[in-house]
C-alpha cells in the first residue's frame, strides 16, 4: 500500500511563488513527471481575506495567479490539475 499526494495544512502561510518551485522540484524529483494519480490538496482556509488569497491579482493569489506561477516553473496544465485547494470562504 502507498500513497500518490499530500496535503499541505495552512497552506495560505506559504508563498505561492515557493509552492510552485517546490512542486516543480518535486516534478523533477520524480523523473520530470507528476504520476497520473497524483493529488495533492493545499488547506487555504481564508477569513476576511478572500479578496487577497483568491480573486485579486497579486503573489499572495491562490486562484489563476497560483496557476500561472506553476506554468512559469514548468508544471503542465495536467500536473496543475492534480494541485486541489481546499478553501472554506469563512468566515462569510
Amino acid at each position: 500500500m502507498g500513497f500518490s499526494g499530500f496535503r499541505i495544512d495552512a497552506a495560505k502561510h506559504i508563498s505561492p511563488t515557493n509552492l510552485a518551485a517546490i512542486f516543480a522540484v518535486f516534478k523533477a524529483n520524480l523523473g520530470g513527471s507528476i504520476p497520473d494519480d497524483f493529488i495533492t490538496y493545499l488547506e487555504v482556509i481564508i477569513g476576511g481575506e478572500k479578496g487577497l488569497l483568491m480573486c485579486e491579482d497579486n503573489p499572495y493569489n491562490f486562484g489563476s495567479s497560483f496557476a500561472n506561477l506553476m506554468r512559469q516553473k514548468g508544471l503542465s496544465d495536467a500536473d496543475i490539475a492534480k494541485v486541489k485547494i481546499w478553501e472554506s470562504d469563512y468566515p462569510k
